[in-house]
């Protein structure tokens, strides 16, 4: 419903993602998401992984080859923008889960 509330002017992003940033294991569901990232591609959305690459929607019921999954309002959270944005999380959150691991 996120993706709904997007296209409908209610958000300027929605995303999912089933683990951290740190993750890079992919693991959404192709059918929790493909309707309602369509509805939203249909009123005007970027959408794309947490990396910058587009949804693979032929990978089968996981979406394995992309990581995390978001949409946005272009005019209002460039897709670029939101992209390095999270490549610099994930860098800070990579780093953060090495160190809680070695304790």
């Amino acid at each position: 419903i996120k993706f709904c509330w997007l296209a409908r002017g209610d958000e300027d992003i929605a995303w999912s993602l089933t683990q951290g940033l740190y993750d890079k294991t992919a693991s959404e569901k192709l059918v929790s998401h493909a309707a309602g990232v369509l509805i939203a591609q249909e009123a005007g959305a970027a959408v794309a992984d947490f990396d910058g690459k587009d949804i693979d929607w032929s990978a089968g019921p996981l979406l394995r080859n992309n990581r995390g999954l978001f949409a946005s309002d272009p005019s209002k959270v460039p897709k670029l923008g939101l992209v390095n944005a999270l490549k610099d999380a994930t860098v800070t959150s990579e780093k953060e889960y090495d160190f809680r691991c070695e304790k």
